[in-house]
């Protein structure tokens, strides 16, 4: 009993000791110590205020025109096509062969009318000789002849050979219409893809071809009001500047798809020539100031009536006030409130 007793006093002795330890004051936790950072600069894009002209300009692009422009297709319809042979980008001539229909009877009857004409004149040139020894035998005899029998058979076979000739030449003539052929000197622009067994049709196109020898350019749409016969202007193409010049396009009967339409045409000086669809730029200058103080149109901010720029000073951003004359197509020009030199935000 004694030793039960002991035990038992003990653990609750041990129990109390270690859940005391849960009813003890804590320290309360510090706040870590303050740190002091400066705020990051401002960086500002900014600009000079400087001196140069100012100009207001539209640059204007410019589309390679062709100076004559045909189309060519086929007058016979539904005969089959036996050839095509132009591509895309290639060069013409007037009089080349384009493409050809089937020309097989024609070949056939052009055969058989060359063999008429030969037996013909054979036939001709024989009743020729047989007449002009009758007539010497009879001259030599100095025997009357009747050679009015001579004189019709030629005259008949003369008719005959007259008429083989008309008929090798109208079926020339249909030989040659079955073959279609570039009309003018050009570019081949676009052209009709040939598939087997394909038949000519009157309403199709078999190629278009351009003509790219002079330089014509056009500018189109609103822009074109804004140009003046007689109007020169630096061309840019590519890497090169060339001088054009408005002109009438009537002057040099130049090709117009749609006579209706908002289109002014220049002419280069130079005698050079381009491949189609190149494309230049001109510009087009409404007014300029030379040697005037100017800042670039990103830094003018303006509310209602009033005008200002952002001046930086020691790296803070100050408003200013300002006078501004022509407004160019990238910068301004500044009258009054900046002088040159000044950094100004953008």
């Amino acid at each position: 009993m004694g030793k039960r007793f002991l035990l038992l006093l003990t653990f609750f002795a041990i129990i109390g000791t270690t859940t005391g330890c849960f009813f003890l004051p804590s320290e309360a936790m510090l706040p870590a110590p303050p740190v002091f950072t400066l705020p990051e600069p401002v960086t500002w894009n900014s600009v000079e205020a400087r001196r140069g002209d100012v100009v207001h300009f539209s640059t204007m692009i410019t589309f390679n025109q062709p100076v004559r422009l045909e189309v060519v297709r086929f007058e016979i319809p539904d005969l089959l096509i036996t050839g095509l042979y132009v591509g895309l980008g290639d060069e013409v001539a007037a009089g080349d062969v384009i493409a050809s229909l089937d020309r097989s009877d024609i070949l056939e009857y052009h055969e058989r009318a060359l063999q008429n004409e030969a037996r013909l004149s054979m036939r001709l040139q024989q009743q020729i000789q047989l007449h002009a020894d009758t007539l010497a035998r009879a001259e030599a005899t100095e025997t009357p002849v009747d050679d009015r029998r001579y004189l019709h058979q030629i005259n008949d076979l003369r008719a005959d050979l007259d008429l083989v000739r008309q008929e090798i030449v109208y079926l020339a003539a249909e030989y040659e219409t079955r073959l279609l052929r570039a009309s003018i000197d050009g570019t081949i622009t676009r052209v009709m893809v040939l598939t087997e067994g394909m038949h000519s049709d009157i309403r199709s196109n078999v190629a278009t071809i351009s003509d790219y020898t002079t330089a014509v350019f056009e500018v189109r749409g609103a822009n074109s009001e804004l140009l003046d016969l007689g109007d020169r202007f630096e061309m840019e193409i590519g890497d090169d500047i060339f001088w054009a010049e408005v002109i009438n396009p009537d002057d040099i009967d130049i090709f117009r798809p749609n006579p209706e339409a908002q289109v002014a045409f220049l002419v280069l000086d130079e005698d050079v020539t381009f491949p189609p669809n190149v494309r230049g730029r001109i510009r087009h200058v409404f007014a300029d100031v030379q040697d005037v103080l100017y800042v670039y149109s990103g830094a003018l901010r303006e509310v209602e009536d009033r005008v200002f720029v952002f001046v930086l000073e020691d790296g803070v951003r100050q408003i200013r006030d300002v006078q501004i004359g022509l407004r160019g197509t990238h910068t301004v020009e500044i009258l009054s409130g900046l002088s040159e030199g000044e950094v100004v935000v953008i």
